[in-house]
């Protein structure tokens, strides 16, 4: 269950914190182990935790939010330490975040998801991307920490193909985690991803925020078959950011929206370095770990795109 509505102070602990300090340091520790898949997959994470100074400005003593953080590239490449990612976890980390960012499996090396993979093969490869998102919760809330940081809550996220499984692990897989691990996963962030149709119906879910540019070309921003495929024989349909914030809160469940009109599936890196939208990711991570339910629609600017690909939005 849920623990949207309550508060949950916790101690007062200095080696992380909720507040913001513009260019504060922080500790970044690289390379260290959260899972092993049998003799292929060593699955490692790089942890970036706010700066003491950054701590002693929380008078309110909460501890530092977490989120942990899934790279894009069609489940075929990407790395967690990609510019874009590392420099989305370092602005996070400077606003009183610790991220940590993760190595997942790669099933579809040599072949990405393109219009001629079989369905199945998608479906398993985001499985597999989202057993591994919770692989890292399970550790990270168990011994994977320093002091100071939450072990009751934490959000977890993704951009592009990392958002996929990042929305499959919140949605549909967060029942396999044990039940006080289950129930800390408080939020979600997709950078441009999307999840299978249909979408939640009322329920209990994680709180999430979506950023998603309204005329992206490879990711839906309401729901299509995936990747706009000229045909999808499996049925592989998916709603991605716009028609999930709308489906949530039609569910009762908090949700928020950053539409950037316009713009195209460069969401899914340029957001990560855009500042603006980087304070709003801080505030959604430190208004959940709150036990708030954050729930709103923005329409930011976007690059004007000649043509939008259609997608419905299935809850408006």
């Amino acid at each position: 269950m849920s623990r949207f509505g309550a508060f949950r102070p916790g101690a007062v602990l200095l080696a992380c914190s909720v507040a913001w300090l513009p260019l504060a340091a922080q500790t970044v520790t690289k390379n260290l182990v959260y899972a092993v898949r049998g003799t292929a997959d060593t699955l490692r994470y790089d942890l970036y935790v706010p700066a003491p100074r950054v701590a002693r400005a929380d008078a309110a003593g909460w501890p530092t939010p977490l989120l942990i953080f899934a790279h894009g590239g069609t489940f075929s490449e990407g790395r967690r330490d990609d510019a874009p990612v590392a420099d989305f976890a370092r602005s996070l980390s400077e606003r009183g975040i610790a991220v940590a960012c993760i190595s997942y499996r790669l099933t579809l090396k040599g072949t990405g998801m393109g219009c001629d993979v079989p369905a199945a093969r998608k479906r398993a490869a985001i499985a597999a991307g989202a057993q591994d998102l919770l692989a890292a919760v399970e550790y990270l809330l168990g011994k994977g920490l320093p002091a100071g940081c939450s072990r009751s809550s934490v959000v977890i996220g993704g951009t592009s193909a990392g958002a996929h499984a990042a929305l499959h692990a919140a949605f549909r897989m967060r029942a396999s985690l044990p039940e006080p691990l289950a129930d800390a996963l408080d939020g979600v962030v997709s950078f441009a991803g999307a999840l299978e149709a249909p979408a939640p119906a009322r329920g209990t879910y994680p709180a999430l925020l979506a950023i998603h540019g309204t005329c992206d070309g490879l990711v839906p921003y309401g729901e299509a078959i995936h990747r706009f495929c000229p045909e999808s024989p499996d049925n592989f349909v998916v709603v991605g950011g716009g028609g999930l914030q709308g489906c949530l809160a039609d569910a009762g469940s908090p949700a928020a929206l950053l539409s950037v009109t316009g713009a195209g599936h460069e969401v899914a890196s340029k957001s990560l370095v855009d500042p603006a939208i980087q304070d709003r990711v801080a505030d959604f991570v430190r208004t959940v770990s709150r036990g708030r339910s954050p729930s709103y629609s923005v329409t930011l600017p976007g690059a004007k795109a000649a043509k939008c690909p259609p997608s419905r939005l299935p809850c408006n």
